[in-house]
């Protein structure tokens, strides 16, 4: 939990100021962070009680153009699952609101699974956390807003999970940016190489058979991620957990040059 807290005290020192920028005829960008934090406790018996804390900050377009707005926002929609919300500032009470009833729910009926079963239980499966911040930024005369979501989640278990989401937005229309758009229809013959060829250059190996015996690709196949940052003259990668590597390597990060890798 400690690693968590330094962990989201950092990330929130990066992000301290970055809240409006402008690109050349586009809107000016202006976000707005919506926090929400909260211990949700529930009794168990009369000494033992347990709880599922929140912590949640995320930036939220507040820009003349409200239709910069609604396409900036709706990464939010979608990434709660919560479709029908119209208005920004609903989103995250929405989500609260569901997790707090499927927390009461898994907690009602966890206990009385064990009550039928005769079994004993440990309070730290029944101590959950949802800790999820988020890094939003923009190069020197770049037109594409890079946004990382990044979440601890604990449910019980062994250890939590820590995806990470990226999204690259349009400056100027709030649209989300993928690789076609910027290397048109099939980028997949170069990109993938460089991607080989990176990853190599981390692993420390000097052929791709080698990379299993880095860690890398036990089971699966090298592929290109969804979640990638493009940044002016690069690419960052990341494979979650589970990815391509044991849950103990973490996240992946893997950075290749913007330009220069067409065949």
């Amino acid at each position: 939990m400690i690693k968590n807290i330094l962990k989201l005290t950092s990330i929130a020192m990066a992000l301290f100021g970055v809240m409006s920028c402008s690109v050349k005829n586009s809107v000016d960008l202006h976000f707005q962070y919506e926090d929400y934090t909260d211990t949700i406790f529930y009794k168990i018996d009369s000494t033992d009680s347990v709880s599922y804390t929140l912590n949640i900050s995320i930036p939220i377009a507040t820009t003349k153009n409200q239709d910069f707005n609604d396409s900036f926002n709706s990464i939010y929609t979608d990434y709660f699952d919560i479709p029908h919300s119209t208005k920004a500032d609903s989103i995250i009470p929405e989500f609260v609101a569901r997790q707090t009833k499927d927390y009461n729910s898994f907690i009602a009926e966890t206990l009385e699974f064990l009550k039928e079963e005769k079994g004993s239980f440990g309070t730290s499966m029944f101590n959950h956390e949802y800790l999820l911040n988020s890094e939003i930024s923009m190069e020197e005369d770049a037109d594409i807003i890079n946004l990382i979501l990044d979440l601890y989640v604990y449910e019980g278990g062994a250890h939590g999970s820590s995806p990470i989401s990226c999204y690259n937005i349009s400056a100027h229309d709030g649209h989300l940016v993928d690789l076609e758009e910027i290397y048109s229809a099939g980028y997949e013959s170069f990109v993938l190489p460089a991607i080989e060829k990176a990853l190599m250059a981390k692993a420390g190996v000097s052929s791709y058979d080698q990379i299993h015996n880095a860690g890398y690709f036990s089971d699966v196949e090298l592929y290109i991620p969804d979640n990638y940052i493009i940044r002016n003259d690069s690419i960052d990668f990341y494979y979650n957990e589970y990815d391509i590597a044991p849950y103990y390597m973490g996240t992946t990060k893997v950075t290749i040059p913007r330009y220069g890798i067409k065949p």
